[in-house]
């Protein structure tokens, strides 16, 4: 290890002060999640301030996805249901009404947010909330 270094001074290796290491470095960052969503705002003397979206948002699933899924939910409870050789437990009771409280939980959630894009659709405000003077 080289003598002249100080406390805290990192060698220039690991800084990645050469052109190849800048770009790998650049790539880690690039490709981090937690900075996948950055935005880059750059202003000029005089100017306005221009974004510029260099870190794309990953692409949100259909909504027909998260209808499959809820449907595929109750048809593994119809098998039980449909299965007249099967016998329920306690265990097995309760974890059908903890399904159906969890169940109900998100179809209540999943009518907020309805509610809540289609005022975000009408350019209205989104929460319940009264509006400030």
């Amino acid at each position: 290890m080289p003598s002249h270094l100080t406390v805290g001074e990192v060698l220039s290796y690991v800084q990645g002060e050469n052109l190849k290491g800048s770009a790998a470095d650049f790539g880690r960052l690039l490709n981090s999640p937690a900075t996948r969503e950055l935005l880059v705002v750059a202003s000029l003397e005089g100017k306005p301030p221009m974004i510029f979206g260099f870190f794309r948002r990953k692409p949100k699933p259909p909504l027909t996805e998260a209808a499959r899924l809820a449907e595929e939910a109750v048809r593994l409870v119809y098998r039980y249901w449909h299965d007249r050789r099967y016998s329920p437990s306690e265990a097995d009771l309760q974890a059908f009404q903890d399904l159906q409280m969890r169940l109900f939980r998100s179809a209540a959630t999943a009518r907020r947010i309805a509610i809540r894009m289609e005022r975000r659709l009408h350019g209205e405000p989104e929460s319940n909330a009264a509006p400030s003077a």
